[in-house]
């Protein structure tokens, strides 16, 4: 797929190398990043800024990476687009907590765009399953306890 082939509403999926990514990628299934496509703008929630919106070529330049391209033929763009604006300026969910406002990509994407099955993460399966990614999740929450849930991941 090409540039030019984009439609409001295509969903594109990143994979990437950092060790973030990885441990992502690892609990996930195949990509750390999920963004949303409108009008040559990206619109995903990122860790440095939270919810935004931003120039397609500079998405594309920041995620050199492997994208994929979901296209959903039952969209409402309309609808879509008006909950993604809304959203513009939240916070980004460092901890992964559901419910405080804040988002991280899948979260945001899902709460616009509710068409892919979530299931909770729990700090306890992140830490057995994928060790990096508990880590990292513990670090950003500075908690030494193992019995907390997180919030929704994607379903493989």
């Amino acid at each position: 797929m090409t540039i030019q082939e984009l439609q409001a509403g295509d969903l594109l999926f990143v994979k990437d190398a950092s060790d973030l990514s990885q441990a992502i990628q690892e609990a996930t299934g195949k990509y750390s990043h999920v963004a949303i496509y409108f009008d040559h703008m990206i619109y995903h929630a990122t860790r440095d800024k939270g919810v935004i919106k931003e120039d397609l070529a500079a998405f594309l330049a920041s995620h050199s990476q492997a994208i994929a391209v979901y296209r959903y033929p039952q969209i409402n763009v309309e609808k879509v687009f008006r909950a993604a604006e809304n959203l513009l300026g939240k916070p980004y969910n460092d901890s992964f907590y559901p419910d405080n406002d804040a988002y991280y990509c899948s979260q945001y994407i899902a709460s616009i765009l509710p068409i892919f099955p979530l299931s909770p993460c729990s700090l306890v399966m992140a830490i057995k399953r994928f060790p990096l990614f508990g880590r990292l999740i513990m670090i950003n929450l500075g908690l030494l306890c193992h019995s907390i849930n997180l919030g929704p991941i994607p379903a493989n």
